[in-house]
């Protein structure tokens, strides 16, 4: 069973965008064949064929479902890699894992300072259909760190990073709420970021002993999250 997406599904009848339709075109479907859409925030419906034409399907709902989301969310945010592929695998896995909200940071020791978040939502968009995901998470762009630490609201707040220093494993006190876990750069958090984490009630963490590629740690901290809930 495939899922495609349409952003707005109030009408009975709608049409799928030129890609959408590409791929449905692909699967050789026809008219009062059945199909399920997401609009991405939580409703999937149970669509018939009505015509096909290049470029566009369109489509009559026969029945829907809502799917409300869950009270516990994992948010991310995370220093985009030098290599633009190992971010764009980070969000494709999270995404099929299962993750609430994805930002990206701008740190001290960040190699990459810009992004293509039109690129990052087709990812998004794709593996949420590929995974069979209803609910698909928020993309935040690329902030600096100081702004991004002040302003972000979740309660739980953690820091993980490469400090000798002795650290809780972020598994042994991740919430089973809402939860906000900062990952760095390739040079890890700066001394004056981890400080003011800190002083913005931020929690230390450690992800093991281990020394994990960034987008490895991302992914490593959405596991870990998953498997608690």
């Amino acid at each position: 069973m495939h899922y495609f997406f349409h952003p707005n599904l109030t009408e009975d009848i709608f049409s799928l965008n030129k890609e959408e339709s590409k791929h449905v075109a692909i699967l050789r479907k026809l008219p009062k064949d059945e199909i399920y859409v997401t609009d991405g925030k939580g409703k999937l419906v149970r669509a018939v064929v009505l015509s096909v034409t290049k470029g566009c399907i369109e489509l009559n709902i026969l029945e829907e479902v809502i799917h409300t989301p869950p009270n516990n969310r994992l948010h991310v945010a995370i220093a985009p890699t030098k290599n633009i592929e190992r971010i764009e695998w980070f969000v494709e896995k999270s995404c099929e894992i299962g993750i609430h909200k994805i930002s990206f940071i701008l740190c001290k020791h960040s190699e990459r300072k810009k992004i293509n978040m039109e690129r990052f939502e087709k990812i998004v968009i794709s593996a949420c259909k590929q995974s069979h995901k209803t609910l698909f998470p928020t993309l935040n762009p690329l902030t600096d760190f100081k702004t991004f630490v002040a302003q972000s609201k979740e309660k739980h707040k953690f820091i993980a990073h490469c400090n000798p220093e002795v650290l809780p494993h972020l598994k042994e006190i991740l919430s089973p709420n809402e939860n906000l876990v900062l990952i760095g750069p390739e040079g890890d958090f700066s001394t004056h970021e981890i400080h003011l984490a800190s002083q913005l009630n931020y929690t230390s963490v450690s992800l093991g002993s281990e020394r994990l590629r960034t987008e490895t740690a991302g992914l490593y901290t959405c596991a870990i999250y998953n498997l608690l809930n």
